[in-house]
């Protein structure tokens, strides 16, 4: 084996451990760490878990790890992003996360915006903030509509351009900012452009 390599792996070693022990980040301790240790995004977790090491720390007495691989802060876990439904807590938050349905091209470096809340795999955000599944963004809405997880039930058409509508969510192509659908073609065309009676 080369002689580098050698000193490389001893000082690796060297570093994981001192005197024999285990060297911990702040508000850590030696320890085996639970697959199903609470955090700030699962305060309550399984009591039945599998006994397996996920970590050689454990966070002391009054903190929890804000998410899976996270750091150690009070259980308080103020100021910690709580992940919604279809988000995952990650320590590498996407600096450009992939938005539903974005048409212009964003130029973006493959960097970290520290811990918070990605979509969990398969889904994507929408320009609301909602991940959703990606399948939904391969909708090809016609021209002038684009896709919204929480449409109204009642669109804007030509004839009635300003429906009341109960405050209900649909997921769709609903027409663009000062577009609505043409009550005889179906399609999104401009406010101004409705045919006069």
């Amino acid at each position: 084996m080369d002689c580098s390599l050698l000193i490389f792996f001893a000082v690796l070693l060297s570093l994981e451990q001192i005197n024999g022990e285990v060297q911990c980040p702040p508000n850590e301790k030696p320890g085996c760490e639970s697959a199903c240790a609470p955090t700030c995004q699962n305060k309550s977790p399984p009591d039945v878990c599998t006994e397996q090491c996920v970590n050689s720390c454990i966070c002391i007495k009054g903190y929890i790890r804000e998410g899976p691989g996270g750091k150690c802060v009070p259980e308080a876990c103020e100021g910690v992003p709580i992940c919604k439904e279809h988000e995952q807590f990650t320590t590498c938050r996407h600096l450009c996360p992939e938005i539903c349905n974005q048409t212009e091209i964003v130029y973006c470096i493959l960097l970290c915006r520290g811990s918070g809340c990605n979509c969990a795999e398969g889904y994507v955000r929408t320009k609301d903030g909602d991940c959703i599944p990606n399948t939904y963004c391969r909708l090809n809405c016609e021209k002038n509509a684009v896709y919204n997880a929480c449409g109204t039930a009642c669109p804007p058409t030509c004839t009635e351009p300003q429906k009341t509508c109960g405050k209900q969510c649909v997921r769709g192509c609903f027409c663009k900012k000062n577009y609505v659908i043409d009550d005889n073609t179906g399609r999104c065309i401009k406010k101004v452009n409705c045919p006069k009676c």
